[in-house]
């Protein structure tokens, strides 16, 4: 929020030096300018010009959009953060994009949580795969690819470069079978082809 006060204006109105005002500005009667959903594009040199019948006067603020690196980084930072989706960059300015994350602020006592979906979230029906086998990296049954959803494995590999903890949730069902699944039974590979167990 940019404050433009000058006494005895008739006119107030904000430019951007260099670039138009952000889409989702809004610009109150009293001359405040609100930016909302602010992301890094946003920096940049804003112009309050203030205008009477007499002269015109101006005045600039540089807005800097400092992106947090994780939601718990958010939460330090910003206490009282609440939850809701937020831009993140993990690698500040490094070779991954920032992207769009849910933070969770109220799951970890006095931590933000990162929160990405993926596509293995619903149950799902698993079929034989004909031709699998332990020799083609699965076992008489299923294999299943889990994809993040709007996150590339770039990004997620640099946000865990910067977390202290990383929980990934999957459920495995299985109708009348036993109750422990050995580990030479079943197995997840990591994002660079190591098997997990």
């Amino acid at each position: 929020m940019l404050h433009c006060d000058a006494q005895g204006a008739i006119e107030v109105d904000w430019i951007r030096v260099g670039k138009h005002l952000p889409r989702n500005h809004i610009l109150y009667p009293n001359g405040t300018l609100l930016l909302g959903n602010i992301s890094p594009n946003d920096a940049g040199s804003y112009t309050c010009v203030a205008n009477n019948s007499l002269r015109s006067v101006t005045a600039t603020s540089v807005v800097k959009v400092i992106t947090p690196k994780s939601c718990s980084s958010l939460k330090s930072g910003r206490s009282g953060s609440s939850s809701g989706n937020y831009t993140i960059d993990p690698d500040s300015k490094g070779g991954v994009e920032p992207f769009s994350v849910y933070c969770d602020m109220s799951d970890k006592v006095g931590a933000g949580v990162t929160v990405m979906s993926h596509d293995s979230e619903s149950r799902t029906h698993v079929v034989h795969i004909p031709g699998c086998g332990v020799t083609s990296g699965c076992y008489c049954c299923y294999r299943k690819d889990v994809s993040h959803t709007g996150v590339s494995t770039a990004q997620m590999a640099a946000l865990t470069r910067v977390s202290q903890t990383c929980e990934q949730f999957i459920k495995f069902e299985c109708k009348n079978d036993v109750a422990f699944v050995p580990e030479s039974v079943a197995w997840w590979v990591s994002r660079d082809g190591r098997k997990m167990n």
